[in-house]
């Protein structure tokens, strides 16, 4: 049990101290401004032709759901979740071991 949480303090360590190379974070930010652009487009072109809610409002939440999935990927990528995963990681450890 003991040779497990050192191998899993070594990996927390190694996690840790991992940074994202720029060109991941550059492509990454391109691909979100598209899509964002799209996105924006799209929900403008439906909202001013909204004639029919009964259909449209599904095609509202699929372009919604684009540009959040967006987001939020880019988020994860900056390590903005990670950086709570690991300390909600540490945290509930810490309570298991006392």
């Amino acid at each position: 049990m003991a040779m497990a949480m050192e191998l899993a303090d070594k990996l927390l360590l190694v996690l840790q101290s991992y940074s994202l190379p720029v060109w991941a974070i550059i492509i990454s930010g391109l691909f979100v401004a598209v899509s964002l652009s799209l996105s924006i487009y799209l929900l403008l072109n439906h909202l001013s032709a909204y004639k029919n809610p009964e259909e449209q409002k599904f095609l509202v939440g699929v372009v919604l759901m684009v540009s959040i999935y967006a987001i939020e990927s880019v988020r994860w990528l900056c390590h903005v979740l990670f950086k709570c995963a690991v300390t909600m990681l540490l945290a509930g450890r810490g309570r298991s071991s006392r």
